[in-house]
């Protein structure tokens, strides 16, 4: 099987950049996917550090 290199890099300035041999549909899902994730981590931590104060 010949697999293909995803390379994926997030920097405050230019946000997700995703180099990968799919289809947008895909890379967007997975831009979402890791937005919601870092979300749910935010207001994870305030709600924990809330708790602690």
């Amino acid at each position: 099987m010949n697999y293909k290199r995803f390379f994926m890099r997030l920097t405050m300035q230019n946000g997700l950049e995703v180099s990968a041999p799919s289809s947008s549909e895909l890379l967007r899902a997975a831009a979402f996917a890791i937005r919601l994730v870092s979300a749910g981590l935010t207001v994870w931590m305030i709600v924990h550090a809330i708790r602690w104060w």
